[in-house]
């Protein structure tokens, strides 16, 4: 039975391990990831916006901008969706999808209503999508700042991308709308990773989700 995992988390919690963990199940699956929620696609429509590698340079933003953005991020999420619905035999993983949209409407722009994903979800719940996000303690998420701090942005700076909302403060708060909106999300299959557990443990649990 073809499998279609979607799974969201933020940053510094082991979305990348446990991506790699999948991989070594679903050797063939077709792998969809999708970054900088924000960031770069409103750069990308509004190249005149210079700079938006911090949060209060979202605050300048007009509705207007808000409203094209989220516009742009539905209609994608609706494509991959749509293409999940055609590859009928096809195991696929996507990286972030609506409950990242979510928790960046909240934490940039204040939004908690998100009536109109509703429809997505339905369509993802439909095709037994199985929502899987991973996230860590606090004090977790703080120790791999420290330590993958510098590592990072060494990568960064050598792809020249850009990046913002990166301070531990609002990470940790990240990953707490995470968590929120998780917990409250009428979703079918969903399942929760916290990778502060022994990897040992976490393939585990990757094996009985994608054997579910």
């Amino acid at each position: 039975m073809r499998k279609i995992l979607i799974l969201e988390g933020s940053n510094y919690c082991g979305k990348s391990t446990i991506t790699q963990l999948i991989k070594k199940t679903l050797t063939n699956a077709t792998i969809i990831e999708l970054h900088d929620f924000y960031y770069l696609h409103i750069l990308k429509q509004y190249p005149r916006i210079e700079n938006l590698t911090s949060k209060k340079a979202y605050s300048f933003l007009s509705d207007n901008y808000i409203k094209h953005a989220d516009k742009y991020l539905t209609h994608r999420n609706s494509l991959i969706l749509q293409y999940c619905m055609e590859m009928k035999n096809e195991d696929i993983l996507i990286e972030r999808s609506f409950l990242t949209q979510m928790v960046y409407r909240d934490l940039l722009f204040g939004r908690k209503d998100h009536l109109e994903l509703h429809g997505l979800i339905k369509g993802f719940n439909e095709q037994k999508a199985q929502l899987i996000f991973v996230t860590a303690s606090p004090q977790t998420i703080a120790r791999r700042i420290e330590y993958g701090d510098i590592e990072k942005k060494k990568i960064r700076k050598r792809n020249a991308t850009q990046y913002h909302l990166t301070d531990r403060e609002t990470l940790i708060r990240k990953n707490e709308l995470y968590n929120t909106y998780f917990d409250f999300l009428e979703f079918d299959y969903k399942y929760k990773l916290n990778t502060d557990l022994p990897l040992e443990n976490l393939e585990q649990n990757i094996h009985e989700i994608i054997q579910a």
